[in-house]
């Protein structure tokens, strides 16, 4: 079930971001993972990071290139959580290296298997400006962008 949960997930983040980094493991109760270091690239407006595990209680920790850990008092990070799913977004990520752990927070089981993704989306660019003139007067403008 794991693996088809898996497969939706990454597809979702390939529909709309670049996948800069996916890697998986297990977790024991109070054990934070040997991080995973990754890299964000300039002018991109927005980073996301999914865990997700079958059952019990795990969180993502992601360290920013200046060691700041990432949480939701931070302004520019919303974090949202459903039964066996994290999901962190955070906007207008520093470029450089991104570090990225897990935490077994309630595993009773012991071991907890987990999924992680990480993608981010270039910033838009912005509209070159132009002179539109209709020099017909019919209504109708076309606009060409080369």
């Amino acid at each position: 079930m794991l693996a088809l949960e898996n497969g939706f997930i990454r597809n979702r983040h390939e529909s709309v971001r670049e996948i800069v980094t996916e890697f998986d493991g297990d977790v024991r109760q109070g054990e934070k993972t040997t991080p995973i270091s990754f890299e964000v690239a300039a002018d991109q407006d927005v980073m996301v990071g999914t865990v997700n595990w079958p059952g019990s209680r795990v969180s993502l920790v992601l360290t920013d290139p200046s060691g700041r850990e990432i949480d939701q008092s931070d302004g520019a990070a919303k974090i949202s959580e459903a039964s066996g799913l994290e999901y962190v977004a955070v906007e207008n990520p520093e470029p450089g290296t991104w570090r990225a752990s897990v935490v077994g927070e309630d595993v009773p089981a012991g071991i907890e298997p987990y999924n992680v993704i990480l993608s981010t989306r270039l910033a838009a660019s912005p509209v070159p400006e132009t002179d539109i003139k209709d020099p017909v007067g019919s209504g109708t403008i076309f606009v060409f962008f080369v």
